[in-house]
């Protein structure tokens, strides 16, 4: 329960009169951000006193009783509470008005509360985010423990196996373990933090920055439920970009995704995963819920290399993710050059880690085909132990088999993957030869047995699937550098 135990810098009324207007509740938000992810850069250690202290910049408010007018309180709670006396009348829309928290005034701002806000996209009607796609997305009890580990490890215990990263043996890291309500909070505002700071050209040569990862604007507790306030891309997840005929073909009686729209999502996706990869992301295995897609086109140039497509994609619910804070060293008040890792706690990865400290779970093999390390999963161990660490992988390269093996159990995809010879032969290189075979087998019959009865297939590509197949192959160990220059050598 979170009954009484934090109170927010929204608790009066000055805040909410502040932000009355849409530009000055989003610009308090971002406010918010900048502090929450200042303090992580360069104070981790007091991080928790900006969370979770009496002056917190996220609100939690345990007795509202608007909860954004999706739900009025039973009479004896209101009693028991001293709302209401045993004569008192009160009408359920001045319940919501009277005893609703700050956070439920401001999303009233933007958005009427008289009817079902929750889980129902709206738009920005004014301002400078007019016409922004929202949603108020509630978070189960069961992910908002407030709960949070936070130990030191040497760096070596991590990384002295792993052919990717040189072990620093004077360092240490900082692994910090949160419920997965503000461990996805703390990842998607830090991963897109790491986005914006990367230049890149756009088609008429200004400088701009990359996005691609969810945009959370700000996340609270009202009563006993979690929300977050982000933005919702416009065309949404896989099926729904499938269901859009201007994107497809048709060929006989089969219609699939045309290659250049594959090849414009998977550019996008290698490099949003290059960038975050530099700070040791990892989606936690992700499945057909991590990623959207937004009707805004995109052109710009990377790192030399072209980006360009007509739809752009979202990394999506970042709660079974990890990410390594790199600290601002000349911002520190510590002077500390230790790294901090962010990932969702849970009892088995505490345990294991206690125990014996990232040991691996790869199964490295000798040398292979062209000379190159290929590794097995090892499905049996926790997912939890992906979002801390991935010894063996380089960082993002277990991501992109996990998202590309997931778009190939798309029929549309994989026929319009398979119309460009050359798009094709990046996929299948990605596989030992002598195994490809039976991977090309087991996908069209999966098309067969699943997609052609199903027609809502695609939400059965659950994580643990996924995994359930990747687990009987070898797996390139260096496949995000090998996929990235092989896609991008094409015309």
């Amino acid at each position: 329960m979170l009954r009484n135990q934090h109170r927010s810098n929204y608790s009066n009324l000055a805040s909410c009169l502040k932000t009355r207007s849409a530009n000055k509740l989003f610009e308090q938000y971002h406010n918010d951000r900048s502090k929450i992810l200042t303090k992580l850069q360069t104070d981790p250690d007091h991080l928790f006193d900006l969370i979770y202290g009496s002056r917190s910049v996220i609100s939690f408010d345990d007795k509202c009783l608007c909860q954004l007018g999706a739900y009025i309180k039973p009479w004896d709670y209101l009693k028991g509470y001293g709302y209401v006396t045993e004569t008192e009348t009160i009408i359920p829309g001045q319940i919501r008005r009277s005893y609703r928290c700050s956070q439920c005034a401001n999303i009233g701002h933007l958005v009427d509360l008289n009817v079902n806000a929750i889980n129902q996209p709206f738009r920005i009607e004014v301002g400078s985010y007019k016409n922004r796609r929202m949603i108020i997305e509630p978070v189960p009890t069961d992910s908002m423990s407030l709960q949070r580990t936070y130990q030191t490890v040497p760096n070596q215990m991590l990384w002295s196996s792993s052919p990717f990263l040189e072990p620093d043996l004077e360092k240490q890291i900082k692994y910090l373990g949160l419920d997965s309500f503000m461990s996805r909070l703390l990842v998607s505002w830090y991963a897109n933090h790491i986005l914006s700071k990367e230049v890149v050209l756009t088609n008429n040569h200004n400088r701009g920055n990359i996005s691609g990862v969810e945009s959370i604007k700000t996340a609270f507790v009202c009563n006993d439920s979690g929300y977050y306030l982000r933005e919702e891309p416009r065309i949404g997840y896989l099926g729904d970009l499938l269901s859009i005929s201007g994107y497809i073909q048709r060929d006989q009686n089969n219609k699939y995704l045309h290659s250049n729209v594959i090849q414009g999502i998977l550019k996008q996706l290698v490099v949003i995963l290059k960038v975050l990869s530099k700070h040791q992301f990892s989606m936690g295995g992700p499945d057909y819920t991590n990623l959207k897609f937004d009707q805004e086109s995109v052109n710009y140039s990377y790192d030399g290399r072209s980006v360009v497509s007509s739809v752009s994609i979202v990394l999506s619910d970042l709660s079974k993710a990890g990410i390594t804070v790199i600290p601002d060293v000349l911002k520190s008040t510590t002077k500390s050059s230790n790294s901090t890792r962010i990932y969702p706690r849970s009892e088995l990865a505490e345990t294991q880690m206690r125990s014996n400290p990232f040991k691996t779970f790869v199964r490295p093999l000798k040398p292979r085909g062209d000379g190159k390390g290929w590794y097995i999963f090892n499905h049996g161990e926790t997912l939890s132990d992906i979002s801390m660490a991935l010894p063996y992988f380089q960082q993002s390269s277990f991501d992109l088999y996990m998202y590309l093996l997931m778009m190939m159990l798309v029929p549309e995809i994989y026929r319009g993957v398979k119309k460009d010879p050359k798009l094709f032969r990046c996929w299948t290189d990605l596989w030992l030869p002598d195994e490809y075979e039976r991977l090309d087998q087991q996908i069209s019959e999966y098309h067969t047995n699943f997609s052609d009865k199903n027609p809502n297939y695609i939400e059965k590509l659950s994580r643990m699937k996924l995994l359930g197949i990747i687990s009987k192959y070898h797996l390139r160990g260096d496949s995000l550098y090998f996929f990235e220059l092989s896609l991008f050598k094409l015309k």
